[in-house]
This record gives structure tokens, C-alpha cells and sequence, in this order.
């Protein structure tokens, strides 16, 4: 198989395995959550480290 060619079995049997991993809907969306929050955290993490970046470029640090 050429690089350039794509690999479709990955896919399909991941959705496979996720469809069949026997977890409810409530336990996939808690889950989805808690990665909603982590992301949020590392977000907000990263904006504070870009202003204080650019507080302490102009010298207002």
C-alpha cells in the first residue's frame, strides 16, 4: 500500500470496538465531560502563560 493511500480498517474497527465495548450512553457522556474539563482547565492554563508572556515582553510584569 502506497503512503498517500488511506487505511480504512483502523477506523472500522475502532467504531466497531467503540460501538460494542458494552458501555451505556451515560458513561460515554460522563466521560466526554470530564475531557470537556480537562481541556478547559488546559486552555485557560495556556492563556495565562501567553498574556503573562506578553506582559513581561512589554515590562509590565
Amino acid at each position: 500500500m502506497a503512503p498517500w493511500e488511506l487505511d480504512t480498517s483502523v477506523a472500522v474497527l475502532s467504531a466497531a470496538r467503540h460501538a460494542t465495548d458494552g458501555r451505556d450512553g451515560a458513561s460515554a457522556q460522563a466521560e466526554n465531560e470530564g475531557r470537556s474539563f480537562m481541556n478547559s482547565i488546559i486552555y485557560i492554563v495556556g492563556l495565562v502563560v501567553v498574556v503573562l508572556f506578553i506582559l513581561s515582553f512589554l515590562g509590565l510584569r
